[in-house]
C-alpha cells in the first residue's frame, strides 16, 4: 500500500511505529468503509434496516388486518409448522421461537421516535440464532472447535440467560411445548458437560493431604476408609494417589482450565435457573427445576476432584510468586489464574477460615501484580506486552 493512502482519522496512535502497527493500519483502512454514519445512508438502505428491526420505525400506523407473511424455511423448521402457513393474532403457532419484528407499541401504533438512528437490539433474532446453535447439528466447518464444546455452550447459554429466554412463563403454565423444549435443552446441556469430564490420577505428599481439609475429605471419600490422620506415615515422603479431574474441550479429552471454567459457569447458570428461585416459586411450578437439580448434583460431585486438579497446576516462580498452568505441562499465564479462581469462588472452595488453603496464598496476587506493564495494562506473563484479555483476567 502506498504511503499516500488515506487512513481513518480516528486510527489508533502508537508509541513506536513497527511492522505490526503498519499491519494494523492496513487492517483499519480495509475496515473503514464498513463503519459509516447512518445519516449518510440512502432512504432505501434505512428502510432495509427498519425492516429487519435494527432501526425504529417511522410514525406510521400498522394495518392489523394483514397477517404475517409466510415463514422462511429455516423459521418454519424451528417453529415446527408449514412454511406457507399463515397466522393471525388469534391463531399463533404452538412453539413461538421466532417473533415477528413489528413496532412494539400498544395496539401496533408507532409512537414518535426520539432518535430515528438509534440501533435497536433485535432480541427475537438473537434468541433464534442462539437456540439454533444449541439444538441443531453444527456444520462441518465447526470441526475446528471440537475442543471447545463447553465454550460454545457457555457463550450461547449465557447470552440466552441475559436475554431472559429461560424466565418462567408469565402464564404460569409449565407444560406448554416451548417450555418443555427449553427444559429438555437444559438437561441435555448438563448431560453433554458431564461427558466432557475427565478423571486424572494425582500424586500428593501425605503430609499435604493431612493439612488440607478438602484433600483429606476427598481422599476419605474415594478410599472409603478412616481418616488418614490415623496412619503412621507422618513425616515421610510417602505419596498418596487421589483421583482428580476437570472438564475437557469434549468427551474423552484431557482436563483443561479454560473448558473447566466454561463448564462450571454453564452449570451455575442452569442451577440458578432451576433452583435459584425456590424462595419465591414452588418447585412444582418451576419447569426447569429438574435441570437445575442435575446441574447442582454434578457440581457437588466434581468440586473436590476439581480442587485437587487445580492444586497440581501450581508453579512456584522465584519462591515468592505462584502461577498456574492451563493444563498439565501446559502454558503458564494469568489467564489460568483467572480460570481457576473463578470456579473455585463459585463453588465455595476459597474458604478463608481454612488454615492452609493454597488457592488463597498472597503469592498468587504477587504473580498477577508482576504481569503489569508500563502501558498500564497486564500481559500474559511478566515482561509481556499489555493485552485487553489478560488485563481483564488479572483485574477480575
Amino acid at each position: 500500500m502506498s504511503s499516500t493512502t488515506s487512513y481513518p482519522n480516528n486510527r489508533t496512535k502508537h508509541i513506536i511505529e513497527s511492522k505490526s502497527t503498519e499491519a494494523q493500519q492496513d487492517t483499519e483502512y480495509e475496515c473503514a468503509p464498513f463503519f459509516v454514519d447512518l445519516k449518510s445512508l440512502s432512504e432505501s438502505q434505512l428502510d432495509h434496516l427498519r425492516s429487519v428491526g435494527l432501526l425504529g420505525g417511522l410514525c406510521v400506523e400498522v394495518d392489523d388486518s394483514i397477517p404475517p407473511q409466510g415463514l422462511s424455511s429455516k423459521a418454519a423448521k424451528l417453529l415446527g409448522v408449514n412454511e406457507t402457513q399463515q397466522y393471525d393474532d388469534d391463531d399463533e403457532p404452538r412453539v413461538e421461537l421466532l417473533e415477528e419484528i413489528r413496532p412494539s407499541t400498544a395496539k401496533n401504533k408507532v409512537v414518535g421516535v426520539q432518535d430515528p438512528y438509534a440501533i435497536r437490539l433485535v432480541r427475537s433474532a438473537h434468541i433464534n440464532y442462539l437456540s439454533n446453535a444449541l439444538s441443531e447439528p453444527l456444520s462441518r466447518g465447526f470441526i475446528s472447535l471440537d475442543a471447545s464444546h463447553p465454550w460454545m455452550i457457555y457463550w450461547c447459554l449465557h447470552s440466552l440467560d441475559l436475554l431472559q429466554h429461560f424466565d418462567p412463563p408469565a402464564s404460569g403454565g409449565i407444560n406448554d411445548l416451548e417450555t418443555l423444549q427449553k427444559s429438555q435443552l437444559l438437561k441435555r446441556i448438563v448431560s453433554t458437560l458431564k461427558h466432557c469430564w475427565t478423571d486424572v490420577p494425582l500424586q500428593f505428599d501425605i503430609d499435604d493431604v493431612k493439612k488440607n481439609t478438602k484433600l483429606s475429605q476427598l481422599h476419605k471419600i474415594q478410599q472409603q476408609q478412616e481418616d488418614i490422620s490415623s496412619t503412621d506415615a507422618e513425616g515421610t515422603n510417602e505419596k498418596i494417589e487421589i483421583i482428580g479431574g476437570g472438564f475437557g474441550g469434549g468427551p474423552q479429552q484431557m482436563p483443561h482450565c479454560a473448558p473447566t471454567y466454561a463448564a462450571v459457569l454453564s452449570l451455575c447458570i442452569i442451577a440458578s435457573i432451576g433452583c435459584g428461585q425456590e424462595d419465591t416459586m414452588n418447585k412444582s411450578h418451576n419447569p426447569y427445576h429438574e435441570a437445575g437439580k442435575l446441574a447442582m448434583e454434578l457440581l457437588n460431585e466434581k468440586r473436590l476432584p476439581m480442587y485437587a486438579f487445580f492444586l497440581t497446576l501450581r508453579e512456584h516462580e522465584d519462591g515468592e510468586r505462584i502461577a498456574f498452568r492451563m493444563h498439565h505441562d501446559g502454558e503458564i499465564d494469568v489467564r489460568a489464574t483467572y480460570c481457576i479462581l473463578t470456579p473455585c469462588h463459585l463453588l465455595g472452595l476459597l474458604d478463608k477460615e481454612e488454615e492452609k488453603n493454597h488457592l488463597l496464598s498472597p503469592s498468587i496476587a504477587r504473580y498477577i501484580a508482576s504481569c503489569q506493564t508500563f502501558e498500564g495494562g497486564f500481559g500474559a506473563e511478566p515482561f509481556n506486552e499489555a493485552h485487553g484479555g489478560y488485563t481483564f483476567c488479572a483485574l477480575a
